[in-house]
């Protein structure tokens, strides 16, 4: 078995490891580092779902996603209802617990309009509406509003990297400017670049991250 077929079979098991992905027949492709995903599911978070087994594995350097989503044949939902539909989901959810979010939909692709104090609330918005039946994409435009003025603790970071199984072996490089945090270095996998974002725009004060990390397999 070459390195391409390798990679191509760990991915193919990291995504069925899922039921729901189980069931989809999705199919997969590897060129040096590079995965190409195929086939059909029912939900826009199936379609993410397959895309985040992939980043974990090791040698992955880029994905290709071809995979499209397949409606059963009996729905029936206009733009109006999934777009009242995903404000209702964002208005009601506890963990956001903000209620100024706006939603509007073009052939099931969702736009999020609003603001909101942190990134995490950003990004949750994102993940409460992917499992809604009929949405194909979700197009995040909502903006933070930072009312602290917090200086960034750059060596908070570096713990926060440290202390994390993924990331505490690799050597991240940190700079801080102003509310701008910026990542370089090398990691082992896409997950860990996710990771390491995820994991910067939680400190405060923080308004922007630039990912610069290089995704390579480091022995």
């Amino acid at each position: 078995m070459d390195k391409n077929e390798a990679l191509q079979e760990a991915v193919k098991k990291a995504i069925n490891w899922e039921p729901s992905l189980k069931a989809a027949h999705i199919q997969v492709v590897a060129s040096e580092g590079t995965i190409t995903l195929y086939g059909n599911v029912e939900t826009y978070l199936d379609k993410v779902e397959a895309v985040n087994y992939t980043k974990s594995i090791i040698g992955v350097k880029k994905i290709v996603n071809n995979i499209e989503i397949k409606l059963p044949d009996n729905f029936q939902k206009t733009d109006a209802e999934i777009a009242e539909e995903a404000e209702s989901v964002l208005f009601y959810s506890r963990s956001l617990e903000i209620k100024n979010l706006k939603v509007t939909s073009l052939n099931g692709n969702l736009t999020l309009m609003g603001e909101v104090l942190w990134n995490y609330q950003k990004e949750s918005a994102a993940n409460l509406v992917r499992s809604i039946l009929g949405v194909k994409g979700v197009k995040n435009n909502i903006t933070l509003k930072i009312e602290t003025h917090n200086e960034i603790e750059k060596n908070e970071i570096e713990k926060a990297f440290h202390n994390n199984w993924a990331l505490h072996k690799n050597t991240i490089d940190i700079t801080v400017l102003g509310s701008k945090v910026t990542l370089n270095g090398e990691v082992n996998s896409i997950f860990q670049s996710d990771e390491a974002e995820r994991i910067a725009w939680k400190a405060p004060g923080v308004i922007s991250v630039e990912n610069e990390l290089i995704v390579d397999f480091i022995i």
